[in-house]
């Protein structure tokens, strides 16, 4: 069998890019042998160890960089910032590249991009790279900009809807939920406090209140103390701990209001009401953009906790549908794998 090296954001417990490994560990298994560039135990345990390989880097057959938004500066980072970021996916794209074995992006979010180094070294990887699947047009355009050309597809997060989620004795209460998803962030914190308790004062009969973050997070609990206090003891919590019980956490509330990407993504592919809030304006903004939702993102730096409330009480009960056509191409993800395999 192919001996296939994944490269993601895989060393970390992130929530999006954990489903991404298990998504990519499922449509390579009994296809190939595969391992993860780098990997923490985390996401080892929640991918199953004994679905991966280790075979020694140099005698892997091909390289796939799986979703992520690899292909583009971290959000309002100095050279320095951004170039620690480059160096965990980087370099062994370089050595493919050099090496001569193929190469595909997979669904991956690309731009902006202020540093040329930077530019040179995506240009240099993807000019070598069988084929660059990206997730919006905006990427698209960005790469195009380089003089590389890509196939946009959509992100692939979306299809989680299409796995059976764990069994968990949640006791949320009967009346509806808001589930607020946190970091540790103290600003973050400073401004959607007073926006959920101007919303909660006016919606208690309506609406009970979830705490949950997406990573393991030492302060999540404290967060959900205050949230308790101005909540009058009407606020859950749940601990991160495994991905695919976030889900089946988010299939259990109504509304949320997020900060990241893949929170607000798997909210809209199960249907729920989504209030975005990023500091990473850009890749959240290209995402709802594409889905036609983009009244529902209020970049963090121009929020203030009276538009946050704003946005909130005006989509706290209007849910996100998700095109067709968008959840026919986050598929061609799946197609552009298989194709590239096939060329082995």
């Amino acid at each position: 069998m192919k001996k296939i090296l994944v490269v993601g954001a895989t060393y970390i417990d992130n929530f999006g890019d954990m489903l991404f490994a298990k998504m990519i560990a499922d449509a390579l298994d009994e296809k190939c042998e595969f391992r993860y560039y780098l990997l923490s135990d985390f996401a080892q345990n929640f991918v199953g160890a004994n679905r991966i390989s280790n075979f020694d880097l140099n005698v892997a057959d091909a390289l796939v960089y799986m979703p992520g938004g690899f292909l583009g500066d971290r959000h309002d980072t100095s050279l320095i910032t951004t170039w620690r970021w480059f160096r965990r996916y980087f370099p062994i794209g370089i050595k493919f590249a050099r090496m001569k074995k193929p190469i595909l992006f997979l669904g991956v979010g690309a731009g902006p991009c202020k540093y040329t180094i930077m530019k040179k070294i995506i240009k240099y990887v993807c000019k070598r790279s069988q084929k660059i699947i990206v997730r919006e047009s905006d990427s698209q355009e960005f790469l195009n900009s380089i003089g590389i050309k890509s196939t946009v597809t959509s992100d692939l997060a979306q299809l989680i809807t299409d796995y059976e989620l764990p069994e968990m004795n949640l006791d949320f209460g009967s009346k509806k939920k808001f589930l607020i998803h946190v970091n540790q962030n103290e600003v973050i914190l400073e401004k959607i406090i007073p926006a959920i308790r101007k919303f909660y004062e006016k919606h208690k009969e309506e609406y009970s209140l979830v705490v949950a973050s997406d990573q393991r997070c030492p302060n999540d609990y404290k967060i959900f103390d205050k949230l308790n206090t101005i909540a009058e003891n009407d606020v859950y919590y749940y601990k991160y701990t495994d991905p695919m019980e976030l889900c089946k956490v988010i299939t259990k509330c109504d509304t949320v209001l997020t900060y990241k990407l893949h929170m607000g993504i798997v909210s809209c592919a199960y249907g729920k009401s989504v209030v975005a809030i990023p500091e990473h304006y850009k890749k959240v903004e290209r995402y709802y953009k594409q889905i036609g939702y983009s009244e529902r993102v209020l970049p963090f730096y121009l929020a203030e906790s009276d538009s946050i409330y704003e946005l909130i009480e005006k989509y706290h009960d209007k849910p996100i549908t998700i095109p067709e056509k968008v959840l026919a191409a986050a598929r061609k993800n799946y197609d552009e794998l298989d194709a590239f395999l096939r060329t082995l």
